[in-house]
């Protein structure tokens, strides 16, 4: 006598039958018909059968499945029963069966997700117009047919499992782990990439607000979904302590090689970097992911450590606020000229010309501010960063002063160099008249 049904279902429970069931999927559920009667008819079970069969096929991806229209078996089909909001939309219950070749297929099914909800519920009201519910599937595993390597299930002596035979996608034809690959969720020694080391499990100090990478007892293994490409070069703390700046390092993986996307999704990368494909941290590219703070007037650019951003207002806006924060269609540019050192028997240096003309600058900006040329919101910073494209310009190493006020400078004579100044503002102006100092 039978006491459990007549299939293995995955992944613990096993029955004890005569006649163990082949390997396949069996679903429960119930439709919605539009513009049905009580009784289902042949075309509407058709286009059911016909739908898992394509769904089947397609979640197998590459792999033949071997899955026919015979293979598809609708039973247990009940009465209609009306919809209370439309009378000529009635409910059916029903079972559909479909026959896989082998564990292994079943399987490639189950793992793909295809023919679990919300995909089926979806896909049914898109391609027929039925609604799907009270849906169950069970997935089931041949019991006359052993464990072999290429079915997706580990067993002793195995490392990886994943779903077939084939050399060269990481998991070898005697289910090992191919070199430059290694399991999603496992740490192998820094001095040993080759041999397979230990499963890992971050586990979190919810008190301290932290979380640790642990090292458990279980040997790697894996099946296909975490199959992945092994990080070079290995991941090594220590390299990354300025980075991680007062951080304990204590709280981060150990250093050894794991696999390139678990540091991906795991790791925790310093202020300013990520992990971008590897174990290996990059700088975050603000700019080009648009993670800045700049104006949308603003050129960004990356500093040459690539750590951070910079941002500045372009030459045809106006800084409204410092560091590109804010850029300003209109404002107000100042253009004038400041006699420099004097021109005597001593030659003039002109980088100290320079120096002189720049501290000039700054105290002509802060005038601005203080009698109300501009803003008293402006600042010298976002008045200096507005000019940044203006350098000043030596004009002149030797304009003469024809009013001889003898203002060119320390030394004697009546010429001193003469250079362009620029000041340029967003704020709130006013312009200097003939008749005196007008608000604008």
């Amino acid at each position: 006598m039978c006491l459990l049904p007549c299939f293995v279902l995955f992944h613990f429970f096993e029955g004890v039958c005569a006649q163990p069931a082949v390997a396949a999927l069996e679903i429960s559920m119930s439709l919605d018909i539009p513009d049905s009667t009580t009784s289902m008819m042949n075309t509407s079970l058709l286009e059911v059968s016909d739908f898992f069969l394509l769904q089947v096929l397609a979640s197998c991806g590459g792999v033949e499945c071997g899955v026919l229209s015979e293979n598809v078996v609708i039973s247990n089909v009940t009465a209609g029963v009306p919809s209370t909001t439309n009378i000529t939309t009635h409910t059916f219950g029903m079972k559909v069966r479909v026959q896989m070749p082998n564990n292994a297929r079943t399987l490639s099914v189950q793992t793909s997700k295809t023919l679990e909800m919300p995909v089926v519920g979806a896909d049914i009201s898109q391609q027929l117009n039925f609604n799907a519910s009270d849906y169950e599937i069970f997935y089931i595993r041949d019991g006359n047919r052993p464990y072999i390597c290429g079915d997706n299930q580990i067993q002793p002596g195995e490392i990886c499992n994943d779903g077939n035979t084939d050399a060269g996608d990481g998991c070898s034809a005697v289910c090992t782990l191919e070199t430059g690959f290694m399991c999603h969720s496992a740490i192998r020694s820094g001095v040993d990439p080759e041999t397979p080391g230990s499963m890992v499990e971050w586990v979190t100090n919810a008190t301290a607000n932290t979380k640790r990478l642990v090292i458990l007892d279980t040997p790697e293994t894996c099946t296909k979904d975490d199959i992945c490409v092994q990080s070079s070069p290995r991941w090594t703390p220590i390299n990354w302590s300025d980075a991680y700046g007062a951080i304990d390092l204590t709280t981060l993986p150990p250093d050894a090689f794991y696999c390139d996307r678990f540091c991906v999704e795991t790791f925790t990368p310093p202020k300013y970097y990520e992990f971008d494909g590897t174990c290996m941290p990059i700088t975050v590219n603000e700019c080009q992911k648009g993670l800045t703070t700049c104006d949308p007037n603003a050129l960004c650019t990356e500093p040459s450590d690539g750590v951070g951003f910079e941002c500045q207002c372009d030459q045809k806006y106006f800084v409204k606020d410092a560091m590109g924060v804010s850029c300003a269609t209109s404002g107000i540019k100042v253009k004038f000229t400041l006699g420099g050192m004097r021109v005597s028997q001593v030659a003039v240096d002109e980088n100290e010309d320079r120096d002189n003309i720049l501290a000039a600058r700054l105290m002509f900006i802060d005038e601005l501010i203080r009698t109300g040329y501009v803003n008293s919101l402006s600042s010298p910073a976002s008045l200096l960063e507005g000019v940044e494209t203006y350098p000043i310009d030596r004009i002149s190493e030797n304009v003469e002063d024809r009013h001889r006020t003898k203002r060119c400078g320390r030394f004697g004579g009546y010429a001193c160099s003469g250079w362009t100044v620029i000041a340029k503002t967003a704020r709130k102006y006013r312009i200097c008249t003939t008749t005196g100092v007008q608000p604008q």
